[in-house]
């Protein structure tokens, strides 16, 4: 993909490989994410059609404060879009954090 990957797990008999791309902390993610799918969609494209990988999924991460009762997020139609234009689903992580 031309990108560094946040994480790699390799192929088991039982599980596929996994690989992670991070989207940057220091700039708006909606956009960051946008730009990185937008850059990458057409290959991931033509791996999937080429049986190389499995469907490519979007993982969002999302922060939920112990002292929270919801939490609610909304993913630019954009970004969704693109997301959807390169075969990607979009999976959503909630992960317990503290207040502070």
């Amino acid at each position: 993909m031309g990108l560094p990957l946040d994480r790699y797990e390799q192929p088991t008999d039982r599980v596929s490989a996994y690989a992670q791309i991070d989207i940057p902390d220091d700039q708006d993610r909606w956009a960051a994410a946008l730009d990185c799918v937008q850059s990458i969609g057409a290959r991931l494209q033509r791996l999937v059609s080429e049986n190389l990988i499995e469907s490519p999924q979007m993982d969002i991460a999302v922060a939920f404060p112990s002292s929270a009762v919801m939490r609610s997020l909304v993913i630019p139609a954009q970004l969704t879009a693109a997301a959807g234009e390169a075969g990607m689903e979009i999976g959503i992580s909630i992960y317990l954090s503290s207040d502070a």
